[in-house]
């Protein structure tokens, strides 16, 4: 996903690449992978999938559906130890630029509880629904 990458400050840039189809070397991350990219694949087959490396260690992953009114983030994961360090925010970053630039909206869905709803609410997403413990999330171009 070049987009992404292009919004990350240019010190940062070295240290990520975005590898689809490499698979992860870590076995949680690995596990986690085989049972989400199978309901994905069934759902959304032509979604992207790229493995986050930094330090050419995987660290997470990201599904993103380019759908015709919409950015759908699938799933966006990254591993315990990786969180709160900005990495999720610089990934979120890029997809709000390619949003913007070609005029769509972003959805995703989280759990009400999950401790990532925080990030998400910074960045101007807002909630749409919800279907049981899952919201589903919106960022527009047009919210200010």
């Amino acid at each position: 996903m070049r987009f992404c990458s292009k919004s990350m400050p240019a010190p940062e840039r070295t240290k990520w690449l975005w590898c689809p189809g490499v698979p992860p070397s870590g076995k949680r991350l690995s596990k986690c992978n085989l049972r989400v990219s199978k309901s994905i694949i069934k759902t959304l087959p032509t979604a992207s999938h790229q493995i986050i490396l930094l330090s050419g260690r995987p660290v997470g992953r990201l599904y993103v559906a380019q759908l015709e009114q919409e950015i759908r983030i699938v799933d966006i994961t990254l591993l315990p130890p990786e969180r709160n360090a900005g990495i999720g925010s610089s990934l979120l970053s890029g997809l709000l630029d390619e949003a913007e630039r070609v005029g769509k909206v972003i959805r995703i869905y989280v759990e009400d509880f999950n401790p990532s709803l925080r990030l998400f609410e910074r960045l101007n997403f807002k909630a749409l629904e919800q279907h049981g413990i899952h919201l589903l999330l919106e960022w527009s171009p047009n919210a200010g």
